[in-house]
């Protein structure tokens, strides 16, 4: 390889910050929102080096295919079919059968290098499927391996006939605009393709033959600072809500050509070795680490901790090195001959594998399977396979001549439901599902609909225009003229706060019988996860329900909307669910084809149970919601939590927020330090808040909302080691909570130092008269301290906790005195023996210490805000 392009220090950087980033984004570490941008950062170099080495070797007359597609298949092809290989063993292992067929089309396409186009018409980079699909990340390798094939004659073409920096600029012109022009909001189309990445590789393209040499030293180091501030910006302002590709990409792929054109050597950088050791590795990482995520979800949790994303990287990191030096950069590579069609062997012993690996992966999959639970995961069709086997009934329903109407509205509940109770009632069914909540554009008069659908559970809705869909809801409806309709919805939170109104609006338009139905009873975990070393089938039923998510404050406001608006309700849990003795199989498939879909089996079973509910025979005879049809199952329901599923307390609040999903609509506002990470853990066992959402707003600022005095203000910032920005954020995130509305309570759990008090009643008195939120103060817990002779010695802290009474009293709000909760006892040696096993540490409490205070916290309030 020429002087030009040999290697650098600067481009071995970028590729560890671009590999690194698209890595932790991959592994769920917050703050790197936009990380997968480090496979552009790789776009642009890759144009740069392969542009810059063809035109050195078409101007000498060296230039041949062969010699280049032998160099990259040297370059690329050994480390690629080493990880495949690899994976493809583990996935015979981990794997049930449906993934594992979609595993072996994936490996075919890989060989052939358009897993990009296959990845695209399978799910999009940001869906939830994608995590169940390892070799999902090859799709760059696909885009690479098509610029690999096109630009090497357009450049020749370029080189001879005309100017080459024209040609790469008319590319780059027109890729960026047809990445722009074709964007459609909720499809990966342009993410995928070619195409629409030209451009990328032009930008570095266009940097053959510049150089910033004959700048001085100082100016070439700001250019390249520009550069890396451009690179972390996009990195940490953007998101997969953007449009990208396109104009959005440009900040870092400019920022990555700023980089190269300034060459700078980094020899002061700290830790210089080992961020060249990860450029160098680049590739064998990126192969490596996204199966290997990939298989650690599927065999032990779908949500990664920091101690789970440690695992990952270090083994990522080892992996990576092993690779390198035994695979990746062998001495016997470099005396490969490249003569004739030898560069062909590689690609085509790929292919080959692959086929043979689509052909016997089956039967052999089958012999591995000795597992009884395991056998009854893959005989089970996925959602989609079950969707696609049954939809032909949906045309089947809507010729049916019957004088009643049926239409069921929703997302893909909607449809789920039509085909479970569908072959059981004669009355013509009509389903008018979408992705968008079913509600009408009135209600959501005045809403920002990208900011009402920022946390929708399905990202690809996230990036979809619904305005037109909420524009023509009611007269979709009126067109179909419906005696029934159902309302079938995987219910958002966010959406619960508009959908009284299209009720209203539905009765008032088109006058049918309305039934609301609850949320599905959903398991936190994909049934081959939930089920992962699960031996005995007659275990399954009892490992689910033990894994549940609880959607108790769904289902509770739906039934109170139902209540409100005089319609019906039916909870789908209770009539699928009778005596919440919960069957999920049965002896030859289970009843979920996902997290929150029927499979086939489970549409015959879970449809027999509706269609013969009374309240589901009240409302098709069109009777009056029977009494007591508004309760709700899950106020019954009890989820059995098993603590010795979490290492700590922070695992506990980490699964409480998934398991609740507190990213819609919140009555509940707990704010405060660490401390909010116990209580909230504690009223999620506790249950003392049925039918309540709960946001937890955590921060060493103190929870006010004034303004305090600058010296009472440098005193906080110097005990929490914050800066005076930190907590001035802090308060506008506080007051922007509470303006949007919908906040009902605040719980405020703090360490509360006694210099506070004074400053206290003010917040206090602002959340009630401005904000009309009942108010619950949490008093300190007892410290628990060591002596140095090891015994346990307790410090009541009496003082704040009678100053905090004494300010509840003043106020008019609820105290929590959680001295008494913990420590009955005044004797303080008695206390330290009681509270012993409930700490971790003078202020922290262990999970026995969580579950103890959540068997205690019914002191709280528990008002119905109806």
């Amino acid at each position: 390889m020429s002087k030009a392009v040999s290697r650098r220090a600067d481009i071995d950087l970028l590729r560890a910050a671009a590999v690194l980033s698209v890595i932790l984004f991959h592994f769920d570490v917050p703050g790197l929102q936009g990380g997968f941008l480090g496979v552009d950062v790789f776009f642009v170099i890759s144009g740069y080096l392969i542009t810059t080495h063809l035109k050195e070797q078409i101007t000498d007359n060296s230039f041949t295919f062969i010699g280049f597609y032998g160099r990259r298949v040297k370059r690329l092809m050994p480390a690629l079919l080493f990880t495949l290989l690899l994976t493809s063993l583990v996935a015979l292992w981990v794997l049930p059968s449906t993934l594992l067929s979609d595993f072996s089309e994936s490996l075919i396409t890989t060989s052939v290098y358009v897993s990009n186009i296959y990845f695209y018409s399978q799910t999009g980079y940001f869906d939830t499927a994608s995590h169940l699909k390892p070799l999902l990340h090859t799709w760059s390798l696909s885009v690479e391996e098509q610029f690999y094939l096109v630009w090497p004659l357009l450049t020749l073409v370029a080189i001879k006939f005309c100017r080459l920096r024209l040609v790469v600029g008319l590319c780059f012109v027109l890729s960026l605009l047809a990445a722009e022009l074709l964007y459609v909001p909720g499809q990966s189309f342009t993410f995928f393709m070619f195409p629409f990445r030209i451009f990328e590789f032009a930008v570095g393209a266009l940097l053959c033959g510049l150089t910033l040499s004959s700048l001085n030293p100082l100016k070439r180091s700001l250019i390249s600072a520009v550069g890396w501030a451009l690179i972390v910006l996009s990195i940490a302002l953007l998101d997969e809500q953007n449009r990208m590709p396109g104009l959005l990409s440009l900040p870092v792929c400019i920022g990555t050509a700023l980089i190269i054109l300034s060459a700078q050597s980094y020899n002061k950088l700290p830790l210089q070795a080992f961020w060249l050791r990860i450029g160098l590795t680049s590739y064998s990482l990126y192969l490596l680490h996204w199966p290997l995520m990939v298989f650690y979800k599927i065999m032990f949790q779908p949500a990664l901790d920091w101690l789970d994303i440690s695992i990952l990287l270090v083994i990522t990191l080892i992996g990576a090195e092993f690779m390198y030096r035994y695979v990746e950069n062998r001495k016997w590579l470099e005396n490969l001959s490249f003569k004739s069609f030898s560069p062909f062997y590689w690609p085509m012993s790929l292919v080959v594998f692959a086929s043979l690996f689509y052909v016997v992966s089956p039967e052999l999959h089958k012999h591995l399977l000795s597992n009884p639970v395991q056998k009854l995961l893959s005989s089970t069709p996925t959602y989609r396979e079950t969707k696609n086997k049954l939809d032909y009934l949906e045309v089947e329903f809507d010729l049916r001549e019957h004088e009643q109407t049926i239409v069921i509205v929703g997302d893909s509940h909607s449809k789920n439901l039509a085909m479970a109770i569908g072959p059981l009632i004669s009355h013509r069914v009509l389903i008018q599902n979408d992705m968008c909540d079913p509600l009408s554009a009135e209600s959501l008069k005045g809403v920002e609909l990208k900011e009402h659908y920022k946390f929708h559970t399905n990202k690809e809705v996230r990036n979809t225009d619904c305005s037109e869909f909420h524009k023509s809801f009611i007269e979709r409806l009126k067109s179909a003229s419906p005696d029934f309709v159902i309302f079938s919805e995987r219910w958002q939170r966010a959406a619960l706060p508009y959908l009284a109104e299209t009720l209203a609006e539905i009765r008032r338009e088109v006058t049918p019988h309305i039934m609301l139905l609850g949320p599905n009873i959903e398991l936190v975990n994909l049934p081959l996860v939930a089920l992962k070393g699960v031996d005995s089938v007659s275990d399954i039923n009892e490992v689910i329900r033990s894994r549940l998510l609880d959607l108790s404050d769904v289902e509770y406001s739906v039934s109170r909307i139902a209540k409100e608006q005089g319609v019906h309700f039916l909870s789908k849990a209770e009539a699928v669910c009778p005596g919440f003795q919960c069957q999920f199989f049965d002896d030859e498939m289970l009843f979920y084809s996902d997290t929150n879909h029927w499979s086939e089996a489970g549409l015959k079973v879970f449809g027999e149970r509706l269609v013969t509910n009374a309240r589901f025979q009240a409302f098709i005879s069109k009777s009056e919601p029977p009494a007591g049809s508004y309760d709700s199952w899950y106020g019954n329901y009890e989820e059995t939590i098993d603590l010795t599923m979490f290492a700590d307390v922070r695992q506990l609040f980490q699964h409480s927020q998934k398991a609740q999903r507190f990213n819609g609509q919140s009555s509940v506002l707990v704010i405060g330090d660490s401390s909010v990470t116990e209580f909230v853990s504690a009223l999620y066992l506790s249950k003392s808040k049925q039918g309540e959402s709960i946001t937890p707003l955590i921060s060493a600022c103190p929870p006010v909302l004034l303004d305090l005095p600058s010296k009472l203000r440098e005193n906080i910032l110097r005990d929490k080691k914050r800066t005076s920005t930190d907590c001035t954020k802090h308060t506008e995130i506080f007051k922007r909570e509470l303006k949007k509305g919908h906040i009902k309570q605040v719980i405020i759990a703090y360490n509360w130092p006694l210099y506070l008090m004074e400053e206290l009643p003010k917040t206090l008195i602002e959340l009630k008269s401005t904000y009309h939120a009942d108010i619950t103060l949490v008093g300190m817990k007892p410290r628990l301290l060591r002596t140095d002779t090891g015994e346990p010695k307790v410090q009541l802290l009496h003082n704040i906790n009678r100053k905090l009474d004494e300010v509840s009293a003043k106020s008019g709000v609820q105290f929590v005195d959680m001295k008494s909760l913990f420590c009955a006892s005044e004797e303080p040696v008695t206390c330290a023996k009681e509270m012993k096993p409930l700490y971790t540490a003078p202020n922290s409490l262990s999970l026995a210490g969580v579950k103890y205070s959540s068997e205690h916290l019914s002191i709280l309030v528990e008002k119905n805000y109806e």
